[in-house]
């Protein structure tokens, strides 16, 4: 039977005071020159691997690692995006296109020339908002608050509002071509 060696750290011998010796003390020996393992010392299963093989498997984690933080990252900046957005209810001229903002209260905010074209705010509370010039060509607006939302030249081109609250709402020089919901257009706008 071959008997192998097995590499050790030397181990510090400590003073009364805790402090290190100058001078490290041998590992116990256990005859035939074989060591003690240092305690605490583990054999990784990447050092079972060979070379090539250890380095192939490094690479395909840290992708894989990365490829979450990626996706995490944006759904993390989108939501962090949304939220800066109600709470400060400024975004002119900013795309919101395709957004899911439904059920957000964007009561009051300055959303002038906003592109929220495809957009889904369904149920959100855009009362008394700046909405001029904004593009919500094919938006949902379903069940939303635009009570005294300022809409003027706003494009609704193929949204939907239907249920949509829209009293008090200016839609002078809007847009409403294709607009699900709105019965009776020529009512609702200022002479």
């Amino acid at each position: 039977a071959t008997t192998a060696a097995v590499a050790t750290a030397p181990q510090v011998v400590k003073t009364s005071s805790g402090k290190p010796a100058d001078t490290p003390a041998e590992p116990e020996s256990l005859g035939a020159g074989v060591s003690a393992p240092v305690p605490n010392e583990k054999i990784k299963e990447k050092d079972l691997l060979a070379p090539e093989e250890d380095e192939q498997v490094t690479e395909e984690i840290a992708e894989v690692e990365q490829e979450e933080v990626e996706e995490l990252s944006e759904e993390e900046k989108l939501e962090e995006f949304i939220d800066e957005l109600v709470d400060t209810g400024e975004c002119y001229q900013c795309d919101l296109s395709g957004m899911d903002l439904s059920n957000k209260n964007l009561k009051r905010a300055d959303l002038e020339q906003a592109d929220f074209t495809g957009a889904n705010l369904t149920g959100a509370n855009l009362r008394g908002a700046n909405l001029r010039g904004a593009d919500l060509s094919g938006a949902n607006l379903t069940d939303a608050d635009l009570r005294e939302a300022d809409l003027y030249k706003a494009d609704l081109s193929g949204a939907d509002l239907t249920d949509a609250d829209i009293e008090g709402a200016l839609l002078d020089g809007a847009i409403i071509d294709d607009t699900i919901g709105l019965a009776q257009p020529s009512i609702m706008l200022e002479e």
